[in-house]
């Protein structure tokens, strides 16, 4: 610490032993300010500007009822708290992926090459910078070991989460079950209801969903 940075540290610490002890929280009840500044070897003036704070502000003895007291030529240590590097409750599928790839202590390469990607596109999907194209759900969600997505609750979104688990193209899905491309996309979206074709959405959301015990040693 530079001498300058010693000398704020040293005057801030100074000002709320000088507080505590005014206001008989322990240190020395009844201290006055003339007995202070014979105490400190300073001038009364001097001990006021250390004493003043603002008004309305919350000093630090209020919050801790203790004092640190750093003394000059008393080597003082720090100690830096590093952040975690994830989100405990993710709300985003590249909040859950950075999640379990700093959980697993792998690196983003080493992830993205399970998954059958290059670097830089894993890195957009762990930034929410972009989304994985259809096909690379599958992995995904073996990879998590869950789907990272709220419960589907209408028809709509169970169409949805379905073809994510199948890791299916529309063109894929329509083919299976034998419907036009665009009548299953309007399906998905919400925009047409499957009246006169309920049969043909009760196969597909019926299809077998891929083992997620997958050879992806993760």
């Amino acid at each position: 610490m530079t001498q300058s940075g010693h000398a704020l540290c040293l005057a801030a610490s100074l000002r709320a032993v000088l507080n505590a002890v005014r206001n008989d929280v322990g240190l020395q009840p009844g201290l006055s300010i003339g007995n202070a500044t014979k105490i400190l070897g300073v001038d009364e003036g001097t001990l006021r500007r250390w004493e003043r704070v603002q008004r309305g502000s919350m000093k630090s003895w209020q919050v801790h009822r203790r004092v640190a007291f750093p003394l000059p030529g008393v080597p003082l240590k720090f100690q830096w708290v590093r952040q975690r590097a994830y989100r405990e409750r993710p709300e985003t599928l590249g909040g859950h992926l950075r999640k379990r790839r700093c959980q697993s202590g792998l690196l983003q390469r080493e992830v993205a090459a399970k998954l059958g990607v290059d670097g830089s596109t894993y890195l957009l999907w762990e930034q929410d910078r972009s989304q994985p194209t259809v096909r690379y759900y599958p992995a995904i969600y073996t990879f998590l070991g869950y789907e990272p997505f709220p419960e589907p609750t209408t028809l709509p979104e169970r169409i949805t989460a379905q073809r994510r688990r199948l890791g299916l193209t529309l063109r894929e899905v329509s083919c299976a079950i034998g419907v036009d491309e665009g009548t299953f996309n309007r399906w998905e979206t919400g925009e047409w209801k499957p009246r006169m074709s309920k049969e043909a959405v009760r196969r597909f959301l019926a299809l077998p969903v891929p083992d997620r015990a997958l050879n992806l040693e993760f």
